[in-house]
């Protein structure tokens, strides 16, 4: 994209064919743009996610069918403390997007490490929470976190805990509502 990392896409069809050529995903280009998620959307088109500005930011674009995109570059994280990153969006059947991603800002008071945030977007990338902190039991070092959305219209976060034993690394995993209430706590 003319400066460092940028990031790219380029659609396919069901044969595994390519139609058109790759496209820019990121309109940011003055610096570093990485670490880039892809989730369909219901009807067609794309939710991609990913982390930019060399501080770290969270960033996402809605994309239809075609490559085009239906949204300006929107702020995952409302946080504008830069050290967000890796949003990983989850698409409903109703096209809401819940998206989590890994935050060193250590603002929930967890710890010193990185912790698992959230936030819940319309089908139009319009805000529909603040965002909220999925983990809630371990003090930092919250890793690698995954989205998934159910036929149900619910949302799952799942994550690597790297403070649960001293075994290693274990997966945590937190389940939310179809408008972002949490379905009990974390497990």
């Amino acid at each position: 994209d003319g400066f460092q990392m940028g990031v790219y896409a380029r659609a396919f069809d069901a044969a595994g064919v390519p139609f058109g050529p790759e496209f820019q995903v990121a309109t940011q280009w003055q610096q570093s743009q990485w670490e880039p998620y892809a989730t369909a959307r219901p009807g067609g088109g794309w939710v991609i996610g990913w982390t930019g500005n060399d501080s770290g930011r969270t960033y996402a674009r809605l994309f239809d069918p075609s490559g085009a995109p239906l949204t300006p570059e929107l702020h995952v994280a409302a946080g504008t403390n830069l050290q967000q990153l890796d949003p990983v969006p989850a698409v409903a059947r109703d096209g809401k997007i819940f998206f989590a991603w890994l935050d060193f800002g250590g603002k929930a008071g967890l710890g010193p490490g990185p912790g698992i945030f959230g936030r819940l977007f319309d089908a139009a990338g319009v805000p529909l929470t603040g965002e909220f902190q999925v983990n809630t039991t371990n003090p930092g070092e919250q890793r690698e976190p995954k989205t998934a959305a159910d036929g149900l219209g619910r949302f799952v976060a799942v994550w690597e805990d790297r403070q649960g034993d001293a075994q290693g690394i274990d997966i945590h995993a937190r389940r939310y509502a179809a408008d972002g209430t949490p379905l009990g706590p974390e497990f």
